[in-house]
């Protein structure tokens, strides 16, 4: 009963802490209640060591990204242009448009943990969520 006891806190936490990161990010925290509930049972997580690329420049994105825990930067040509940290999100138009990478983004500590939505998630969601 204690494990099971300690393992229901740890989710619950986690769950806190996920849904915290969703109302931060400006694209999702308009979105009801109930709705960003169901996008946190959704999301994924990633975890990257220092230096290792999260999105590469010009390939085509399909993520939307939170930053949980550490770093990342984006850089054009090996020259940095924004920082990330926790509670940064970025991969908006990559999530809803499908575009291109415009930067390569690379962890810049180990570990970076981030959320992750991905697009086929989030309209499989939509549908259920824009069909009412």
């Amino acid at each position: 009963e204690t494990f099971r006891s300690a393992a229901r806190t740890a989710a619950t936490e986690l769950r806190r802490r996920h849904g915290q990161l969703v109302a931060a990010s400006e694209l999702l925290r308009g979105l009801p209640d109930l709705d960003r509930a169901k996008i946190i049972d959704v999301l994924q997580v990633w975890t990257f060591q220092k230096g290792e690329i999260i999105a590469r420049r010009g390939t085509v994105g399909n993520e939307f990204l939170m930053v949980d825990v550490g770093n990342a930067a984006s850089s054009i040509q090996g020259e940095k242009v924004k920082e990330y940290g926790p509670m940064d999100s970025f991969g908006e138009f990559a999530l809803l448009e499908r575009q291109q990478w415009p930067a390569d983004v690379v962890a810049e500590t180990s570990p970076t943990r981030l959320l992750v939505l991905e697009g086929d998630a989030l309209r499989r969601l939509l549908g259920s969520l824009y069909d009412r």
